[in-house]
């Protein structure tokens, strides 16, 4: 009896120390190939958003007279492709007369989704003004038929991977179930690559199924989850419809030789989808805003696309704003923000949809 207890444990110790040879590789492969602590594999989600870290940490001295902006949004409003940021600083400073702070987390290609990752995570720490704008990455989802949509974006492979996170609730402590999941998803990747959509340059193949727009539902939910939270968190929240430009006579190759009425011609309309699925999604999405900031009288509210004049002088190509747009961006944001009033429309009406 005693021999086979004795067995019994060092099969059971056999057993523990197999699992905490796993769970020390897995924590491993993190820190050695991803960058996330040893210690604190619950950082996984850093790897996927590292400009969030710095500001998940970041502490406010008590009493501080800094009025603290953050930017939640994709690549119009990160510091790579445009100057909304320093702009909006400077607006604001000018109007409210004390020091602005901007905590910018928005990156090229992030949706909705992104912003409610990133905006949970910041649970703690204190913002004034919380500016959400979104549309354009969205329309890119649509580019997958309707059996294969998933309204958690998982038809994504970046976003399975991060929803993945979320039934995860012991990484904190463990790591090794995640990494399991983690490569099981990149496997599923590699496998089916049909059943998500690509990275880069949309496929003919998934172009045919972007005239259905079937992100509205989704896009409403996550805008909505981030004003709840803003709301609990005693934060004012900015919700903006997209600003979009469309010349008259746009083609892709119209847009490759610089011709059309836009600054730099920095990305072509087909990288979204095709123009005039495109435009009907943004659509969409600036209906569902407009409803959201109807129910939401907490929020502000500041109508771009109507505000923002279509030209050449403010967009470089249909979402991505020049320095001269960027200003005017910033400042229909800082005129209601600063004094509860916001500014007049500009005139010329809307751009024409591509034909």
């Amino acid at each position: 009896m005693v021999k086979k207890t004795a067995t019994a444990l060092a099969k059971v110790a056999y057993l523990l120390f197999l699992l905490l040879l796993a769970e020390a590789g897995s924590r491993a492969y993190w820190t050695l190939g991803k960058g996330v602590p040893f210690w604190r594999p619950g950082e996984i989600l850093y790897f996927f958003y590292p400009g969030l870290e710095e500001a998940a940490k970041e502490e406010t001295p008590p009493g501080s007279e800094i009025f603290r902006v953050l930017l939640l949004g994709g690549s119009v409003l990160d510091d790579d492709h445009g100057a909304v940021g320093p702009a909006l600083g400077s607006e604001l400073e000018a109007r409210l007369g004390r020091p602005v702070a901007i905590r910018n987390v928005s990156e090229a290609g992030h949706t909705t989704l992104d912003s409610l990752h990133k905006y949970r995570r910041l649970e703690g720490r204190r913002f004034d003004l919380v500016v959400v704008y979104h549309g354009i990455n969205e329309a890119r989802a649509n580019n997958i038929s309707a059996e294969g949509f998933r309204e958690d974006y998982g038809h994504y492979s970046w976003y399975a991977r991060i929803n993945a996170l979320e039934k995860h609730p012991e990484l904190p402590v463990l790591a090794l179930p995640y990494t399991l999941h983690y490569g099981y998803l990149a496997l599923d990747y590699r496998l089916r690559p049909a059943a998500y959509l690509p990275r880069h340059r949309l496929s003919p193949e998934s172009l045919v199924h972007g005239g259905e727009t079937k992100t509205a539902a989704a896009f409403r939910r996550n805008l909505a989850r981030i004003l709840d939270l803003a709301r609990e968190r005693g934060e004012t929240a900015v919700l903006m419809t997209f600003a979009y430009y469309v010349p008259d006579g746009y083609s892709e190759e119209a847009f490759r030789a610089k011709t059309l009425d836009y600054g730099r011609h920095l990305k072509p309309i087909e990288l979204w989808g095709e123009a005039r699925n495109v435009v009907a999604a943004l659509e969409a999405h600036n209906r569902v805003v407009a409803e959201l900031a109807a129910a939401h009288p907490e929020a502000v509210f500041v109508d771009q696309q109507a505000l923002l004049p279509k030209s050449g002088e403010v967009f470089d190509d249909v979402c991505h704003l020049t320095p001269h747009g960027s200003r005017l961006f910033a400042r229909n944001i800082a005129e209601p923000a600063a004094t509860g009033r916001g500014p007049e429309p500009a005139t010329g009406g809307e751009a024409p949809s591509p034909r």
